[in-house]
C-alpha cells in the first residue's frame, strides 16, 4: 500500500471534490481510494471497499475492465457502458465507465482512475440535446429566412438550405467561403466593418446591403448579426439571420420616385420624437440635410425650422398630437443654403389597441412654389381690388346666363344712382333705356361669341332721369374659359348735350 501513497495523496486534492463518483484501483481491480461523491451515491465507504474487489465489481464487469486495460496498453480508448452492482442493497446501476491509467516516471501503468457517469441520465441528457438540436435544425431548414453561422475570420461554417432559393448558391458552395465574397462590391467593406464591430463590442447590429444573385441580378437583404459567446465570454462565432427585402426595397424606391416628383418626404418616429424609425431619402432634397444625419440626430431638423413656426410646432401642435389628434400645419423651413421655403406638415398619431400613442407618422410637402404663386395671386388680387374699387369710372361685372350683376364699385353707384346693396338679383338690362335694348343685347352677345372687348354708347335710366353713357364690355376668363363680363361705364351726358347744342 505504501507505494501507492504518493499517487493517492496527489489525486486526493483534485478528485475529492469532483461531482461525479470516482475511484482508483490497482492491476488486480482492488479498490485503493474513493471520493466523497462515490460514497454519497453508492453508500460504500472507502474502508468497506479497500482490497475487496469482488465485494464491489461483478465477474463480468471485471472482465470488461480487463479488456479496457488491454485497449489502453495498445493505445486505444478505454470507456464503455456497463451494468454494475454498485449499491449496497444489491441493485444494479447502468453507468458509463471511463478508465484512465495512472503512470509512474517510466510511463508504466501503476494504477487506474475510474470515472463513473450515470448512463441513464447521460443518455436522457443527450437525447434531450438531440431533440433540441433537431428542433433547431427543423426551424433552420424550413424558415424562409436564411441562417448563417460565421466564425471570427468571417468563414461560413453553416448555412440553412434557404440560401439556395434566396441567392442561387448551394449550401455546399457557400459553406467554407468568405461570407462577404457574394456581397455587392459597393457594400462589402461597410458590412465587413459592421461584422467586426459586432465581434468587438459583442452587441448585435442590423445591416442592409445588396447581394449578387447567381443569375446576375441584385437582391436586397436585411440582416441581424448577433455574436454568440463561449463560457469565457469570448465571441465564439456570429449568427446572421438574413431576410430578402427586395420587394420591399422596390416598393420604397417606387414611393421615393413619387415623393421626389411631388417634393414630399415621409417619416415615422416614436411617440416622443426621440428616434426616427423611417425617413424617406426625399427629405434631403427638401431640407438639404442628409437622411443619415436626420436619422441619427432628430433634433437637427428643428434647427432649420423658422423660430416663430417652431414655437407653434413645439407648442399647440405637440399638444394636439399628445392627445392623439391629427394635425395639418404650414411652416417655414430654412434650407441649409439659406433659402426660406414653405412646407405643409401633415401628422397622424398611430394608436394601438389600448388607445395609447404608439408612433407618429407624418409627411412634409414642399409647397414653396405654390406659396409663391399664392402670394403672387394675392398681390395681383389686391392690385385688381384697388383698381376696381378706386377707379373713377364705374366698374361692374355680370354673369353670362341672365346678365345679372355680380359686383360693382362706388363710381358705378354714383353714375347709376343704384345703391350697391341693392344690386343682388338685379339684371343689368334693367338699367338700359328700352329703345337701346337691342343694340346692348347685340354687343353683349358679340363679346360672348368673339371673346373680345367691345364699346357701345347707350342710355340708362337714372333716378335723376335719363343718362347717356359709354360702356366698354370686357370678357372675363377663368382657366381659359369665359366666366363673365366686366363693364366700364362713363357718364358722357354733358359732353353729348354740349355737342348737341
Amino acid at each position: 500500500m505504501e507505494k501507492y501513497q504518493d499517487v493517492i495523496r496527489g489525486a486526493n486534492q483534485m478528485l475529492q471534490n469532483m461531482p461525479d463518483p470516482i475511484y482508483m484501483m490497482d492491476h488486480h481491480n482492488r479498490i485503493l481510494w474513493v471520493n466523497q461523491a462515490f460514497q454519497s451515491m453508492f453508500g460504500f465507504t472507502g474502508e468497506q471497499l479497500y482490497h475487496h474487489d469482488r465485494a464491489f465489481i461483478p465477474e463480468h464487469a471485471s472482465d470488461e475492465l480487463e479488456e479496457q486495460k488491454i485497449k489502453w496498453s495498445s493505445g486505444g480508448t478505454a470507456s464503455g457502458v456497463h451494468s454494475i452492482r454498485y449499491c449496497m442493497d444489491g441493485t444494479r446501476i447502468r453507468v458509463n465507465v471511463h478508465l484512465v491509467p495512472i503512470l509512474n516516471d517510466d510511463h508504466s501503468i501503476i494504477a487506474y482512475t475510474v470515472l463513473l457517469k450515470d448512463a441513464v441520465r447521460q443518455e436522457q441528457t443527450e437525447m434531450e440535446a438531440d431533440e433540441s438540436e433537431e428542433k433547431y435544425r427543423i426551424i433552420a431548414e424550413n424558415t424562409t429566412d436564411t441562417i448563417v453561422l460565421v466564425d471570427n475570420n468571417a468563414i461560413v461554417r453553416y448555412v440553412s438550405p434557404s440560401i439556395k432559393s434566396m441567392t442561387g448558391y448551394d449550401v455546399e458552395e457557400y459553406e467554407k467561403m468568405d461570407a462577404f465574397d457574394i456581397i455587392h462590391p459597393e457594400d462589402r467593406d461597410r458590412v465587413r466593418l459592421l461584422h467586426a464591430q459586432a465581434v468587438q463590442t459583442k452587441i448585435p447590429v442590423d445591416v442592409e446591403y445588396r447581394l449578387n444573385h447567381v443569375q446576375g441580378h441584385t437582391i436586397y437583404l436585411e440582416t441581424r448579426v448577433k455574436p454568440v459567446l463561449d463560457g469565457n465570454g469570448n465571441v465564439k462565432y456570429v449568427v446572421a439571420v438574413v431576410r430578402d427585402v427586395t420587394e420591399r426595397k422596390k416598393a420604397e424606391q417606387f414611393l421615393e420616385n413619387i415623393l421626389d416628383n411631388v417634393n414630399a418626404a415621409v417619416w415615422s418616429t416614436d411617440k416622443d420624437f426621440n428616434r426616427y424609425t423611417f425617413c424617406s431619402e426625399s427629405i434631403e432634397k427638401i431640407s438639404g440635410l442628409t437622411r443619415q444625419e436626420i436619422m441619427s440626430n432628430p433634433i437637427r431638423i428643428h434647427d432649420h425650422i423658422h423660430p416663430e413656426d417652431n414655437v407653434v410646432l413645439m407648442g399647440e401642435v405637440k399638444t394636439k398630437l399628445d392627445l392623439g389628434v391629427p394635425v395639418s400645419q404650414t411652416f417655414r423651413f430654412i434650407h441649409v443654403e439659406g433659402e426660406t421655403r414653405w412646407g405643409r406638415l401633415i401628422v397622424h398619431p398611430y394608436l394601438n389597441h389600448t388607445g395609447a400613442i404608439e408612433r407618429i407618422d407624418g409627411i412634409i410637402l414642399d409647397i414653396t412654389e405654390k406659396k409663391h404663386s399664392d402670394l403672387a395671386l394675392e398681390e395681383s388680387e389686391q392690385r385688381y381690388k384697388s383698381l376696381f374699387e378706386n377707379n373713377l369710372d364705374g366698374v361692374f361685372s355680370i354673369e353670362l346666363n341672365r346678365f345679372y350683376f355680380v359686383n360693382a364699385n362706388r363710381s358705378f353707384e354714383r353714375i347709376t344712382g343704384i345703391r350697391l346693396n341693392r344690386l343682388t338679383d338685379r339684371c343689368f338690362m334693367g338699367l338700359i333705356f328700352d329703345e337701346d335694348h337691342a343694340s346692348v343685347y347685340e354687343a353683349l352677345h358679340m363679346v360672348k361669341q368673339r371673346r373680345e372687348p367691345m364699346d357701345i354708347e347707350c342710355r340708362i335710366i337714372n333716378s335723376e332721369g335719363e343718362k347717356i353713357v359709354s360702356i366698354t364690355f370686357v370678357p372675363i376668363f377663368l382657366f381659359g374659359e369665359l366666366n363673365g363680363i366686366h363693364g366700364i361705364v362713363k357718364d358722357i351726358t354733358k359732353r353729348k348735350k354740349k355737342r348737341g347744342n
